[in-house]
């Protein structure tokens, strides 16, 4: 069972999107977190789905969810479709999100990824916050919290899986000796 279901926020955040200099973990300075991920989903620990794939649209990106094991982007099966109905017949019933944000929402990668979570026991990794008052937009927590899909953010994550990212041997040497 995949432990942790990743939003595409989070693959997005960590290489910066567009501006992969920028990213909370680019892969440049950062390929420890990328051969974690690598890692982790080779084991079954982390993974995602085909809708969060397509949302990664910068060319490192791309690149980088094309080297990834076929395991990492899940399909969505019969059983993730009736998960994924329900979840829409909840958010089309609720007035006080507007036709716009329901429909972004239900286009986008979050329902089919909240309606996987929801059959295989995983939690969602995501950036996002809560924001149960909103009108605009639909938030990925509210939505788990109402069908009991835990959300939890990337640093939770790499906390509660040991990650551990160390300073690279010559760069200590370097470090110790200047």
């Amino acid at each position: 069972m995949i432990r942790y279901l990743l939003d595409s926020d989070v693959i997005i955040r960590a290489a910066g999107g567009r501006n992969a200099a920028r990213g909370t973990y680019n892969m440049t300075e950062f390929p420890g977190f990328w051969d974690w991920l690598r890692l982790q989903s080779e084991i079954g620990v982390v993974g995602s789905i085909a809708a969060v794939k397509r949302e990664l649209e910068s060319p490192n990106l791309v690149a980088w969810a094309e080297s990834m094991p076929a395991s990492m982007f899940r399909i969505e099966n019969a059983a993730a479709l009736v998960s994924r109905s329900e979840i829409t017949d909840w958010v089309n019933s609720h007035e006080q999100y507007g036709r716009e944000a329901k429909n972004e929402f239900l286009r986008g990668a979050d329902c089919p990824l909240i309606a996987e979570a929801r059959i295989s026991g995983s939690a969602i990794v995501t950036y996002e916050a809560p924001a149960p008052d909103a009108i605009r937009s639909i938030k990925i927590p509210d939505v788990c919290r109402e069908f009991g899909v835990e959300c939890v953010l990337p640093e939770d994550m790499l906390s509660r899986e040991g990650a551990r990212f160390v300073l690279d041997p010559a760069v200590r040497a370097s470090l110790v000796q200047g």
